[in-house]
């Protein structure tokens, strides 16, 4: 786990994906720290004169996070090197939602088979996403549950960035997510309900035991998962915005960077649960607003679109594909199982069908794999907020 570090106030984005310049870091009154405790490969960890602790730079993100003073941030507005400031903003879990939720003014059906809605049954056996490593950023994994026994080394290919705390998930929303993108063919209790079980998983704690965290835990997950060789990052996090506030510009550059490499990976994350259909939709939250991440709403058992799902308010939050979010059944703490509903679950299962896919065309670039992914999708009856549709398997 992560020690205890100044919490960044900005984070700051370089027009080149490469070291800080000289310059700027004069004026930052910055330098490297090369034996920091925290520093890794791709990343540098910057101290001020005196040798304390002040920011991470992702060298191959072209991205600085740090706890700056008025002047600094000034620098890094003035810089001609600098493209973008921004504030270290919170991100939390969308509310996920349990099967007895639904208001009962809402109709809405579980998903009894969510696995036959993207083109799969329980016996599929053509492709499991073996050789594909996905990163699930999210609140961590119960490393004690039997579907998972023995195959998450804290440290290792499973990492806490959040301070203080443990990859040990204390929620249940890791866990669960876990389990619909990646867990065993066959679970412990119950039907199948892995889409890639043959996937290599990756685990990145960023969000905390409460469910919340910052724009600098989910970036160095990123990093994180960049660095191990991921190929789909999944995202089940966010934070609400309004009908006509802009998306995240940071996210935006971030993904872009990502979705433009030939060895990058391809970013997805939910829209959010905080519609309430017919009477209202809430506007597709951030950072799946960002036109590079890949924004993905729920659908129910009808193939419609869930009451709670984020949908398109404005032109900059639009919605790409669908996936089952209704009434999930998956791997819950204390070694149990939990039906949920949400987008946070439709989301893993894209990322699960984005591993078949990579499984079958490993030399997909991000950029081909989200065409395969919206080109294949299945049309659904809801008229609105499904993108493409459903994602298929191959």
């Amino acid at each position: 786990m992560r020690a205890h570090v100044p919490i960044p106030s900005h984070l700051v984005l370089l027009h080149e994906a490469d070291d800080l310049q000289r310059s700027l870091a004069a004026r930052l009154r910055i330098s490297d720290l090369r034996d920091h405790a925290h520093a890794r490969p791709g990343m540098s960890v910057l101290g001020s004169a005196c040798g304390q602790y002040v920011s991470r730079l992702y060298h191959s993100l072209g991205l600085l996070c740090g706890h700056f003073t008025e002047d600094q941030v000034k620098a890094c507005e003035d810089a001609r090197e600098v493209a973008l400031v921004a504030r270290n903003e919170r991100r939390r879990v969308p509310v996920h939602l349990d099967e007895t939720h639904a208001p009962a003014t809402h109709d809405i059906t579980p998903c009894a088979d969510p696995l036959s809605l993207i083109g799969m049954s329980a016996d599929y056996d053509r492709f499991s996403g073996e050789a594909v490593r996905i990163a699930l950023l999210d609140t961590g994994i119960d490393l004690r549950h039997p579907d998972f026994a023995g195959r998450f080394q804290e440290g290792k290919n499973a990492v806490s960035f959040v301070a203080g705390e443990s990859v040990q998930d204390g929620l249940g929303h890791g866990t669960h997510c876990a389990g619909v993108v990646a867990g065993p063919r066959v679970p412990t209790a119950g039907e199948r309900f892995a889409v890639a079980p043959g996937a290599e998983l990756l685990i990145g704690k960023v969000l905390g035991d409460s469910g919340l965290g910052n724009d600098d835990q989910v970036i160095d997950g990123i990093h994180w998962a960049l660095h191990q060789g991921a190929r789909v990052i999944s995202l089940s996090l966010g934070s609400s915005r309004e009908p006509g506030d802009a998306g995240s510009a940071m996210y935006e550059h971030l993904a872009r960077r990502t979705l433009h490499r030939e060895h990058g990976a391809l970013l997805i994350a939910a829209t959010g649960n905080e519609s309430s259909r017919p009477d209202e939709v809430a506007a597709v939250e951030n950072p799946a607003a960002a036109a590079s991440v890949m924004a993905v709403a729920a659908v129910d058992g009808d193939d419609e679109v869930a009451y709670f799902s984020g949908g398109q308010r404005d032109a900059v939050g639009e919605v790409n594909v669908a996936a089952p979010g209704v009434g999930i059944r998956s791997t819950w703490l204390g070694g149990t199982y939990r039906a949920v509903s949400g987008t946070s679950m439709a989301t893993p299962h894209v990322a699960g069908v984005a591993a078949l896919h990579l499984e079958q065309s490993p030399t997909l670039s991000p950029q081909a794999l989200w065409q395969r992914l919206q080109d294949q999708a299945r049309p659904t009856g809801a008229e609105v907020d499904v993108g493409n549709g459903v994602v298929q398997a191959p």
